[in-house]
């Protein structure tokens, strides 16, 4: 496969400078085209004795949850640090307000502590799966000191 890569990098290299191009940003047509040697790429052939396998198109995934817990929304607190917790699935990345939450166990629980600004603070939490589906729960938190 490396033998495949390279001679394909190198083959798409040897192209450019035949054409007379080159790095810079204004071709020179006066220039001889320079003639790169590539090597050819072959085929390994596959072990004897070896089946093929077949691999599945596509992998079917888990539904991507997302539940808050806590804290609900519109909740009104006097203190200036308020936990966020919840569940999603087990593979998923979450965030709160941007920052990845790095305490997800196995089963998907998560936890993060924000620091709230007074008056009424919004808290973004994003559960990202492997594939990229995202699921979003905005909740509003006021502090009242």
């Amino acid at each position: 496969m490396k033998r495949f890569i390279i001679g394909v990098l190198l083959a798409s290299a040897s192209l450019f400078v035949a054409a007379g191009c080159s790095s810079s940003s204004t071709p020179n047509p006066t220039a001889a085209p320079t003639v790169v040697p590539t090597q050819t790429a072959t085929a390994s052939p596959a072990p004897t004795g070896a089946t093929p396998t077949a691999v599945p198109s596509s992998t079917p995934l888990s539904q991507l949850t997302l539940v808050v817990s806590q804290p609900q929304n519109e909740t009104v607190t006097k203190d200036s640090l308020i936990s966020v917790a919840g569940h999603t699935s087990p593979d998923a990345i979450v965030s709160v307000n941007g920052n990845i939450v790095k305490a997800i166990d196995g089963d998907g629980n998560f936890n993060s502590v924000v620091t709230l600004v007074e008056g009424p603070n919004l808290i973004e939490v994003i559960a990202t799966d492997l594939v990229g589906n995202q699921a979003t729960q905005i909740i509003t938190v006021v502090y009242a000191p």
